[in-house]
């Protein structure tokens, strides 16, 4: 995407019932009132708390959930999610 970035390239092999879950760092980079960040492991609590992966995202809810760990503050970066399921 950008020429002076090196990026990794992987190939992998998704079967039946596997799901693929992709999300940029505006998803997990978000602070709280004490400059916490969310991180990785923050935002899979609130994946997992919502049922995920056996249940699909529901977007409005973990908006709302990234939103109230930042005490509802506006999001400082992008938030994207791109999720892929093998059915």
């Amino acid at each position: 995407m950008l020429a002076d970035c090196d990026y990794d390239e992987v190939n992998t092999r998704l079967n039946e019932g596997d799901c693929l879950l992709l999300f940029s760092d505006g998803a997990f980079e978000i602070h709280n009132a004490q400059d916490q960040m969310l991180g990785i492991e923050g935002l899979l609590g609130i994946l997992r708390g919502f049922g995920y992966p056996t249940s699909s995202i529901q977007m409005k809810a973990v908006e709302e959930e990234l939103l109230r760990f930042s005490n509802g503050l506006r999001l400082d970066d992008d938030v994207t999610f791109l999720e892929v399921r093998m059915n």
